[in-house]
């Protein structure tokens, strides 16, 4: 996986070579601690490069065989594995998802009324589509002042230090009340790691073991996984975090921001050098920058890369694809989200304008908790990529200074 000249491929190299600013003005002022980059266009990579420390304390570098938490990054990956099953005919989208996992068969939504919230049955059911789009009404916990979210705490506060498989943790899932109807609302939350449990009941396997077969072996991705062993162990970065805990407020200027880290997650100790029964697609996976550009290169052919076909061409279209309606939009109020609507497991960026970056229409991709993020521009025919280890990635705009660099340094 060698780089090309980026005049090649219609980069300007002096241009280019700004991703580098960009990055070293947060580590050098000790605002992040390091991170690894990958552009690639016409499907050669122009650049990879990394910054900075994979752990400050013992002096090790980020290197680019460097392993890191991907976390919300699992969840396209968890999506095209799911995907494979679609093109096999194995469901519909539209398909309820009690058929296959009956537990959410009863699962009442919260409705807000005159007098408070109320729970009521299912209007439609909750469908296979609305676990891929987060429209299911299945969330994260949360301190909202709501019956789902007042379920959420209690039935999972006994589970705090559990590891639960799979099969039991959707059960408990089922178990309680959706945050609004299906399909009428935008609620991120653990629906793709439901899809993950659909994987396991459609194909018989454990979600990890499917996962492997149908994507990670064919794309050559050998250091994606839910965990690290032990041979492993020493490339695993630390995750970091600004010296003064809380909040980081949105679009707040580099220098108005402390100066300094602290530890979040050390390396050593990690609860990713353990195997454990959660194989979470919604946030479970490591990964390091040559395996997801083999991944972000497969979608942007299209659902092909180095001959081995994951996905056919129109399961990739409908993947990028928005599926919320207009009056769903803006399906949140991140400010990464602006100018977005949402596909099978990916954002879709329908509005450059109102997103107020640089982009193309149809460009689509997601990130994760610790900074990291991707994405694919099909009308440009690129891809980058993004791997720090810092928390928490609200507010902290990194990706989004990486991606004006990249797209400023085109020529043609």
């Amino acid at each position: 996986m060698m780089t090309v000249d980026p005049a090649s491929v219609g980069f300007s190299a002096s241009r280019l070579r700004r991703i580098d600013d960009a990055v070293a003005r947060w580590v050098d002022s000790e605002r992040l601690a390091g991170a690894i980059t990958l552009v690639a266009r016409h499907g050669h990579v122009v650049h990879r490069q990394a910054y900075g420390m994979a752990e400050i304390e013992t002096g090790r570098p980020m290197q680019r065989d460097t392993i890191v938490r991907i976390y919300s990054m699992s969840k396209p990956i968890t999506a095209v594995t799911a995907l494979t099953l679609y093109d096999e005919g194995l469901y519909q989208l539209d398909d309820p998802l009690a058929e296959c996992i009956p537990s959410f068969a009863d699962a009442p939504a919260a409705i807000k009324s005159d007098t408070g919230w109320d729970l009521v049955p299912q209007a439609k059911p909750l469908t296979i589509r609305h676990l891929f789009t987060h429209t299911s009404g299945i969330m994260y916990p949360s301190e909202d002042d709501t019956p789902a979210a007042a379920a959420y705490r209690q039935a999972f506060a006994q589970y705090r230090d559990s590891d639960l498989t799979l099969e039991a943790f959707t059960q408990i899932l089922g178990s309680l009340p959706l945050a609004f109807q299906p399909g009428t609302d935008w609620r991120y939350g653990w629906s793709i790691d439901v899809l993950g449990r659909l994987v396991e009941v459609l194909t018989g396997q454990p979600f990890d073991v499917a996962m492997k077969e149908r994507v990670l072996e064919p794309l050559g991705m050998v250091d994606t996984d839910f965990w690290v062993p032990p041979e492993k162990a020493g490339r695993l970065a630390a995750v970091y975090g600004p010296v003064e805990e809380g909040p980081q407020p949105e679009r707040q200027r580099r220098e108005a921001r402390p100066q300094g880290l602290r530890v979040i997650e050390p390396s050593a100790g990690s609860p990713y050098l353990c195997e454990r029964a959660l194989k979470s697609g919604g946030g479970g996976l490591v990964s390091t920058i040559d395996d997801y550009y083999r991944f972000a290169q497969m979608l942007l052919n299209k659902g092909t890369y180095m001959g081995q076909r994951i996905l056919g061409r129109k399961t990739v279209e409908l993947m990028a694809s928005n599926h919320l309606p207009a009056a769903m939009l803006p399906f949140n109020d991140w400010p990464t989200c602006a100018g977005h609507g949402f596909g099978l497991g990916v954002r879709v960026l329908l509005d450059v304008a109102q997103s107020g970056r640089l982009g193309s229409e149809g460009a689509y991709g997601w990130d994760g908790a610790a900074s990291t993020y991707f994405w694919v521009d099909p009308k440009e025919d690129l891809t980058a990529i993004i791997l720090p280890q810092h928390m928490p990635c609200t507010g902290f705009p990194v990706a989004q200074d990486v991606a004006v660099a990249v797209y400023q340094a085109l020529e043609d």
